[in-house]
């Protein structure tokens, strides 16, 4: 969908005193300017606070920061290039003194418990003499040339509408399966619906099928838009029919009562009889580990399927738009998924992997090096390894056009 830039409205009132220079992260025209020689912050923990502390690194910043509310990308990297870059996590900018040039950070947790008290939260950390500050905040939906309804079709509910489970649903075979058994559950339990109630396959608007929304929905975004063009030509040409309203709510429903009961940790938190299994049963569950470690296993487990989660959402999807790259279906998964899925945790384990000898000679995670087998990029389409550059992308510049040969 179009968007433009959004930064919210609490981080614009923070910064509203700051005496150096603002801007969105989509606003690169004086990019050099802005950062060269100078000490930064960038706003924003995830794909563009990234690319961006990787550019002014280029541009020879002579330091940056990057405060994260979460763990995100930019936690996962061990090593920057001259240890120009300090991560800040699991904070976020408060307030503004000194002038407009040091900036107060707070814990994430801590300020949103305090403002829903009407508090203001202690200042965990601080930065002095800060020069640019930089919103890697992402993008909201630009809608604004759509009726009021239709807007809505696209936009999250908050909460999301709570749905009974059906009578006679059964919970899929998982891990826990042998040592609880099968659970009935709760009569009380109530599940949340889908976040978008109004889209089906979060692109059709449900009461208007003749709008379509391409939204970024995956962790690799252009992957799954690329998916949802070829679903929504199908629908668009004729080759797949268009569900009714009743049955595009009904498969949404569907999805997102998989969401919360198909997992056997979210199901514990909204079905009492099945924590009560779990509870009562914990000496059955993974018998070969030990006690102590039992844990972090149920926590491995949970973290292997949310990792799974979105690849068995974009195989479901590939199946309906005939897509001619295949994952298997959302409950069995194939050989393919299993690559992709490497191919994934890959681009997470390469920055995961840089040292302090990567440090020392500027090298990033784009610095791809051919090594181990189990280590080597190969693409799921052709299945071709990938090529390094033939210099470190520090050095890689407008003018480079070398063509790599394979």
């Amino acid at each position: 969908m179009n968007g433009r830039p959004a930064i919210p409205p609490a981080l614009r009132d923070v910064f509203r005193d700051f005496a150096g220079t603002v801007r969105h992260s989509s606003d690169a025209k004086r990019f050099d300017e802005d950062v060269r020689g100078k000490r930064v912050l960038l706003v924003g923990g995830s794909y563009s606070a990234e690319d961006l502390a990787l550019a002014a690194i280029k541009c020879d910043a002579a330091r940056i920061f990057v405060s994260a509310r979460r763990a995100n990308v930019v936690t996962w990297t061990a090593a920057w290039p001259y240890g120009k870059v300090e991560v800040l996590q699991d904070v976020v900018p408060v307030r503004v003194t000194e002038g407009g040039r040091c900036i107060g950070f707070a814990d994430t947790e801590e300020r949103e418990e305090r403002e829903d008290r009407g508090e203001d939260p202690p200042v965990q950390t601080e930065l002095r003499d800060i020069d640019t500050v930089l919103f890697c905040t992402g993008y909201a939906p630009g809608l604004d040339m759509l009726s009021e309804e239709l807007r809505r079709a696209a936009t999250v509910c908050a909460p999301p509408e709570e749905l009974p489970v059906p009578p006679g649903w059964k919970m899929p075979p998982n891990a826990l399966s042998e040592g609880l058994g099968e659970i009935e559950p709760d009569g009380e339990t109530r599940v949340a619906g889908p976040l978008h109630p109004g889209l089906y396959r979060g692109a059709i608007s449900i009461q208007n099928p003749h709008m379509m929304f391409m939204k970024f929905e995956f962790e690799n975004p252009l992957f799954g838009i690329d998916v949802n063009a070829h679903l929504l030509v199908r629908y668009i040409v004729g080759s797949e029919i268009i569900p009714s309203a009743e049955e595009m709510v009904e498969r949404e429903q569907d999805a997102a009562l998989s969401l919360s009961m198909d997992n056997p940790w979210t199901r514990c938190m909204v079905d009492g009889n099945y924590f009560a299994a779990v509870d009562e049963n914990w000496q059955k569950l993974f018998p070969d580990i030990p006690e102590e470690e039992k844990y972090e296993a149920m926590d491995l487990f949970q973290s292997d399927y949310e990792q799974s989660l979105e690849i068995r959402v974009l195989a479901q999807r590939m199946q309906e738009a005939d897509y001619p790259l295949s994952f298997g279906s959302f409950q069995d998964l194939n050989e393919t998924a299993a690559a992709y899925r490497k191919f994934d945790a890959l681009t997470h384990n390469h920055r995961a992997r840089l040292t302090d000898a990567d440090m020392d000679n500027g090298r990033t995670f784009r610095d791809y090096r051919t090594g181990d087998e189990e280590d080597k990029l190969r693409s799921v389409f052709t299945g071709a390894l990938a090529v390094p550059l033939e210099k470190r992308w520090l050095d890689v510049d407008a003018n480079y056009s070398t063509i790599i040969e394979p």
